[in-house]
């Protein structure tokens, strides 16, 4: 009789003989069968056996080599792991090969499954000849050494990166800081520099270009950069408009700007009336300086030729 599907094997019938049994050859013939084919159905540790069927180890190990430290197991529910050397060096999981503490994954080619459809490479260790840098991660670590060549597009995706520290800043929202990280700006792009203090940023929305000092939009409002004064510059519409604003405290909001200087497309400058105001009285008080300063020159000319006259007069005297 054949194992019963679980492995257990059963003894034929007549079997086993007692003491006073007939000896009878069909039932030793029976069990010699019997015997024979269950043989044929084992595996032959020297290979000559092919397998036919699906070998169930239950979790334990297949032992590869002659001391038996290189191993491939499945001891946790589908997670498969490879020993070598008594290390688990690489496991296994469904649709992840994954390198394990210290083991390395060493290959020539990556090729794409689908053209045109690229490879994905996340936090992998890019390191040769000196070059050596993380591609992939949320903050990658800067790329130190001599040169990394980029051959083609060099796509960052969302995630913010920089190059050395604060160099070059490029934040998830597409903006760029130089020597410090870019503001949160909104509804346009922005190039900020600065490395401490009041920074200086260059942005461009739909319809407007601003260069400023301490402020920055964050789509809903004018926002100071550091505590200090605030102002910008900016073109719209053709126009071009220069406006400053007190001191005030880092994050806040920036209430309301103040006058502006405008020059209009028709080349008029426009300016604030308290300073018009301020220039109209420099210019008056310089008209009644001027009239000042003619009278009293004139007073003194005609003093020093009557003096001179009265001196001419004297001498003509003492002539006669």
């Amino acid at each position: 009789m054949p194992r019963n599907g679980s492995g257990s094997y059963s003894l034929v019938s007549g079997q086993p003989v007692v003491t006073g049994t007939v000896i009878s050859s069909s039932v030793h013939n029976a069990l010699a069968a019997d015997i024979a084919a269950e043989l044929t159905n084992s595996l032959d540790k020297d290979g000559q056996t092919v397998v036919t069927g699906n070998i169930d180890f239950n979790g334990l190990a297949l032992i590869l080599d002659p001391t038996g430290n290189t191993k491939i197991q499945a001891g946790t529910d589908n997670i498969l792991v490879i020993t070598i050397n008594n290390a688990a060096d690489f496991e296994l999981r469904a649709n992840i090969l994954r390198a394990l503490l210290g083991s390395v994954i060493q290959t020539n080619t990556i090729n794409e499954t689908t053209s045109g459809s690229g490879v994905t490479i996340e936090g992998v260790l890019v390191k040769d000849s000196g070059v050596n840098g993380t591609l992939g991660a949320t903050t990658p670590a800067a790329v130190a050494g001599t040169t990394l060549g980029i051959t083609g597009a060099f796509t960052a995706g969302t995630a913010a990166w920089a190059v050395g520290t604060n160099q070059l800043v490029k934040g998830t929202d597409g903006n760029f800081g130089i020597g410090v990280t870019p503001s949160a700006t909104s509804g346009g792009v922005s190039l900020e520099l600065g490395t401490s203090g009041l920074h200086t940023y260059l942005a461009s929305f739909p319809t407007l270009t601003t260069l400023a000092q301490n402020y920055y939009f964050n789509g809903s409002a004018d926002i100071y950069t550091a505590t200090g004064v605030a102002s910008r510059y900016y073109q719209l519409n053709g126009e071009h408009v220069w406006q400053a604003v007190a001191s005030g405290t880092g994050g806040n909001s920036i209430g309301t700007w103040g006058a502006e200087m405008r020059l209009d497309t028709a080349g008029v400058l426009s300016v604030p009336q308290a300073y018009t105001s301020a220039v109209r009285q420099r210019l008056i008080s310089w008209t009644i300086m001027k009239k000042a300063l003619g009278l009293l020159f004139y007073e003194t000319v005609l003093a020093t030729l009557s003096q001179a006259l009265q001196t001419q007069a004297h001498i003509q005297k003492s002539a006669i």
